[in-house]
């Protein structure tokens, strides 16, 4: 059995903001007091605290004080426990709070380290559980020091793959091993590699600098991709026509607004740069593993048979272009803003089979992500009457804004007429993206508007199954509906009644097969 605590940085870890807020404080008070000394002395500084300012001190001093005793408290009563088949988080404050989780039910145990964290030499540990009531939130996250994560991980790997393995600790050179027999009853080692330590004979794909930037362009949104050509473009027009100075000049005195749209633009191109900096990816032992990050440096171990489904992207740039990316959809993966679940980054379609069939040659070989079979032509009479509900309430509602709420009627008609469209061309959008295509184990939905994204998913993950049936689209003889995984769901477009409920039996027959 191991216990420990964290690692004792969490402590100011978790209160970043705090500090950050007391050092702009005391910086932005500094030169009062330098000011104070200089024209007062000691004395005059003796004089403001006994004026009021010692309330002042004793008041922050007691902010900080109790900023850092809970903290400190929680980190002082709480333990992380790992059993023979057990990982227990138990918190002994005021309130008492004990985390039980069963090995088995572990999906995915991720490692993270910020900025902060490789500057103290510690590594969160981030443990998720194949769960639906938990699925978009981290089980436990945990701090320890860099090797003792790497051990505690590797243990955690090694329990979930061997259940009889000893949690008795190892020394940071060795290295935890899991014993396993072939076909012939003869014991076969394996060591339990970390993300670090590849093989020689996995296939490991790395992205360039190159290939990174090219990733950025492609998923870039197109309004922002506009406005940042513009903006450069602009500046070189400006700066070669009046010259550099004059361009800084204009920035400051008029355009500072326009910049920082401009910036807001271009931070889009940067922050996939910093995200995906260093992406690396292969497949080793039944799991997928990855690295990225710049700032922040993530790890993942993904066991394939814990993947919920495959999505694969194209923003609209993509689309234009003919490039892919995937990204997997697994419990414990995107539980963060900047956490992502990117498999691949955009690649042409070639690259993107070659990358694929040695990732996730599941999932490729049964269906087809680009030839899918393409929605019948009568949804589209579907759209066109959801569309004349549309119109019938934007004009009920700009005869009630002219009538009763005295609005222009001109500019009012000219708003609705603009939103009228705006949904009609959404409508025409969702249908040309949509698609399906369905295999002996998976299932492949197209959907979208600018960002076509299939998702392809396995019968026996499928949790349940809604179908929307449309008083038109009963008519002629189509369902759509929505596939709910474990923690997303899928939309399905409009689909012929027959294969939609081929869909069901698929799933029922999973599902039958496991009872």
């Amino acid at each position: 059995m191991i216990k420990k605590r964290c690692h004792f940085s969490v402590i100011f870890e978790s209160l970043w903001h705090f500090w950050a807020g007391l050092l702009m404080l005391i910086f932005t008070e500094l030169d009062t007091l330098v000011q104070l000394v200089k024209e007062e002395g000691i004395d005059g500084v003796i004089i403001v605290l006994a004026e009021g300012g010692i309330y002042i001190v004793l008041g922050i001093l007691v902010i900080v004080a109790f900023m850092l005793g809970v903290p400190f408290l929680r980190w002082r009563k709480t333990w992380i426990t790992l059993d023979e088949n057990l990982i227990i988080v138990e918190r002994n404050t005021l309130k008492k709070v004990k985390n039980t989780i069963a090995i088995e039910k572990i999906s995915t145990i991720n490692t993270e380290r910020s900025l902060f964290q490789r500057m103290v030499g510690t590594s969160r540990i981030k443990i998720d559980t194949n769960t639906a009531t938990t699925a978009t939130e981290t089980d436990v996250s945990i701090v320890f020091k860099k090797k003792e994560a790497e051990e505690f991980r590797r243990l955690v790997l090694e329990k979930i793959k061997n259940p009889a393995v000893s949690t008795v600790s190892t020394t940071d050179q060795e290295k935890v091993r899991e014993a396993e027999q072939d076909e012939n009853g003869r014991q076969v080692m394996h060591i339990a590699l970390d993300l670090d330590e590849v093989p020689k004979d996995v296939t490991v794909f790395h992205y360039s600098t190159g290939k990174l930037l090219s990733h950025c362009f492609y998923s870039m949104p197109i309004l922002s991709l506009l406005i940042t050509l513009a903006g450069v473009g602009g500046c070189v027009w400006f700066s070669m026509k009046f010259g550099f100075m004059e361009l800084i000049n204009f920035i400051f005195e008029g355009a500072f607004a326009a910049v920082l749209v401009f910036l807001g633009a271009a931070w889009n191109l940067v922050k996939q740069y910093i995200t995906y900096h260093g992406f690396t990816a292969y497949r080793y032992q039944g799991e997928i593993r990855l690295k990225y990050g710049l700032l922040k440096q993530r790890s993942f171990n993904l066991p394939v048979n814990k993947i919920t489904n495959l999505s694969v992207s194209q923003p609209l740039l993509s689309r234009i272009f003919k490039r892919y990316h995937a990204e997997i959809v697994t419990v414990g993966v995107g539980n963060d803003e900047a956490e992502t679940s990117n498999l691949t980054l955009s690649l042409s379609e070639a690259e993107f089979r070659h990358q694929m069939a040695v990732l996730l040659p599941e999932y490729m070989g049964d269906v087809d992500f680009v030839d899918l079979e393409r929605e019948k032509k009568e949804s589209t009479v579907v759209r066109l009457a959801k569309l004349a509900i549309w119109a019938l309430v934007l004009a009920l509602t700009a005869m009630t804004l002219i009538d009763f709420g005295g609005l222009p009627a001109k500019f009012v008609w000219i708003g609705a007429g603009g939103l009228l469209l705006l949904i009609g061309c959404m409508f025409v959008l969702s249908h040309f993206a949509a698609g399906y295509r369905l295999g002996n184990k998976y299932a492949a939905f197209s959907t979208g508007l600018l960002t076509r994204t299939v998702s392809v998913c396995a019968y026996e993950k499928m949790q349940n199954i809604d179908f929307n049936v449309h008083p038109l689209a009963k008519k002629y003889g189509m369902i759509s509906g929505v596939v709910f995984m474990l923690n997303n769901a899928i939309a399905i477009p409009y689909v012929e009644e027959q294969v939609a409920w081929m869909i069901f039996d698929k799933m029922m027959k999973k599902v039958n097969d496991e009872t």
